[in-house]
């Protein structure tokens, strides 16, 4: 099925069925399957993995989020969807990946200022740390 989808519209396959988790306007996908991701996956599974019961998926997570970092500004759109991702541990994460992608992330700073406002801690500390390093280390 071909439809257009907003850019910053990131669907995630789960158990079969399609969740749009956030519509934005800067363009579009005209396919799913053209949707961010990374290395592969969906950035939200790699994230999850992360969280997962099984070593092996959990290490491969890891390694391959900890790997993420400037070239990888292609799924800013994606990390920015799930920097208000219902779970904190999402959020957090998200947050720190975008921090790793640093200045080729600066897309993301509406949505880190956002998260500021989070009455989680950990999520707070996560956004003033992303927008720091998206700034070169300034706040």
């Amino acid at each position: 099925m071909m439809r257009r989808l907003p850019i910053l519209c990131v669907a995630i396959l789960l158990g079969g069925g399609l969740v749009i988790l956030f519509s934005g306007c800067e363009g579009s996908y005209e396919d799913e399957d053209d949707l961010p991701t990374y290395r592969g996956k969906p950035v939200k599974q790699w994230i999850l993995d992360l969280k997962g019961d099984k070593d092996y998926r959990k290490r491969m997570a890891k390694r391959n989020l900890d790997a993420m970092g400037p070239d990888d500004k292609d799924v800013v759109p994606a990390l920015i969807v799930l920097v208000s991702d219902d779970d904190k541990f999402v959020r957090v994460t998200a947050l720190k990946l975008l921090g790793q992608i640093g200045p080729n992330a600066k897309k993301a700073l509406p949505a880190v200022d956002n998260a500021t406002l989070d009455k989680e801690r950990d999520v707070l500390q996560a956004a003033v740390q992303a927008r720091m390093q998206i700034y070169g280390g300034r706040p």
